[in-house]
């Protein structure tokens, strides 16, 4: 069997601790070599003292940045969702108005009974808020008007014993809002 020898120098030792004079040096060369020792321990021991106050700072930064990161990300977050949305809604909004807008008066209709309804929304909406309709609720009466009045995502719906109002604009605005405020509280509590 075979064993290996593994000889560590003790860098912690003191200079007067460092080793034995080894065969075929002299005192003076083994002085040299023991001064020499101590200065770079020392300037080591000194440049990592120097250096102490540096490191604590940057993991005391890094720290902070940690415990951070989650307010200041859900911030980042809520503003650049609040910038799509405020792109992306009114296209949705203009789009899909004469959709959804079919799809509540047609509920209306399933669920009231209601034997026909007047619709008045904006001169934009009115083919294809009548062809949806048409489509949702064939056998409804349901009678399309321009309304320059209204906004561009917005629609009344009036029958015999009640009514309904739609505003897309306005839903969209509140949601806007209600992002605002989120961010707002967001950035808030990281400032706590």
């Amino acid at each position: 069997m075979r064993s290996s020898a593994l000889f560590l120098e003790r860098f912690d030792a003191s200079p007067s601790a460092a080793c034995d004079i080894p065969a075929g040096e002299s005192s003076r060369e083994h002085r040299a070599r023991a001064e020499g020792y101590a200065a770079g321990f020392a300037a080591g021991q000194a440049a990592a003292h120097d250096q102490a106050p540096a490191f604590a700072a940057a993991a005391s930064a890094v720290s902070a940045e940690h415990a951070t990161a989650p307010r200041r990300i859900a911030k980042q977050a809520a503003g650049a969702l609040k910038i799509i949305l405020e792109r992306l809604f009114p296209a949705l909004t203009k789009a899909g108005f004469a959709v959804e807008a079919a799809a509540a008066f047609a509920r209306v209709t399933r669920e009231t009974g209601a034997p026909s309804l007047e619709i008045f929304t904006a001169p934009e909406h009115v083919d294809a808020l009548r062809a949806e309709l048409k489509r949702r609720a064939p056998a409804s009466e349901i009678a399309v008007t321009a309304d320059p009045a209204a906004g561009a995502g917005a629609a009344r719906a009036c029958w015999s014993t009640g009514g309904i109002e739609i505003d897309l604009e306005r839903t969209t605005t509140e949601c806007l809002a209600a992002l605002e405020r989120a961010a707002q509280l967001i950035g808030n509590e990281s400032e706590i």
